[in-house]
């Protein structure tokens, strides 16, 4: 795991998406002036209209409950490469199925129609169903995971930031590979974690290559979801 520890401000779990949780931003945005619009992953799993002023931490993560889980990628951006794209997202769900022993699978189907999880960029600003959008331009991801009664099966990128691939971890680039992982695991069921080098810290740090850093009680969550 090649791993970037950047500076964060103070972790702030207050709700800004009215649709969704778990949301990464981009560090060196120069706009960012305070620990709300800090680098993070906060909100950005099923955050309803219902519970968008609760702290995530009182936030029932509904994961996929499924042994195999199919996915589908959406066309991506024309910067980026549909085939190292796909290969990116393929190894994080690699890291999860080498992390549980087998015991989650993941596999590509070639439609959306079905598919337990879709992949895809949106821009910052968007609007589909309850998903109302990333809550700022710095926002990274989010995603909505099992059936939430609006939205379900759905992992957005923002569009409107600039992508690396391959672990490259240039000034003001987000990791493709970093922010599945974080994503996926929320779809696994797990929750953020306020232990800076976990790959469910709310925050992003830069480069996570695998998955090392979980012990055995995030395995076991992950397992104890299906």
């Amino acid at each position: 795991m090649a791993l970037e520890i950047r500076p964060v401000l103070s972790l702030v779990l207050l709700a800004q998406l009215v649709g969704c949780t778990g949301v990464l931003i981009n560090p060196d945005d120069e706009s960012v002036s305070g620990a709300y619009d800090a680098p993070n992953f906060a909100h950005d799993v099923n955050n309803t209209a219902e519970n968008a002023s609760v702290a995530e931490d009182e936030i029932s993560i509904l994961p996929i409950p499924l042994a195999e889980i199919s996915y589908y990628l959406e066309e991506v951006p024309q910067e980026l490469n549909d085939e190292v794209f796909a290969a990116e997202v393929k190894e994080a769900l690699n890291q999860w199925e080498w992390a549980t022993d087998g015991r989650r699978i993941f596999y590509q189907v070639a439609s959306s129609s079905g598919a337990d999880l879709v992949i895809g960029f949106r821009a910052a600003k968007h609007e589909e169903g309850c998903d109302k959008g990333f809550s700022s331009m710095s926002t990274i991801a989010h995603v909505f995971t099992y059936d939430n009664g609006c939205m379900a099966g759905i992992m957005h990128l923002n569009r409107d930031l600039t992508w690396t691939m391959n672990g490259s971890s240039r000034s003001g680039t987000i990791d493709v590979r970093t922010a599945v992982m974080h994503e996926l695991g929320h779809v696994l069921g797990l929750a953020h974690v306020n232990e800076p080098g976990h790959i469910m810290y709310p925050y992003y740090q830069g480069v996570f290559r695998g998955l090392s850093e979980l012990d055995s009680s995030d395995i076991q969550e992950v397992l104890d979801n299906m």
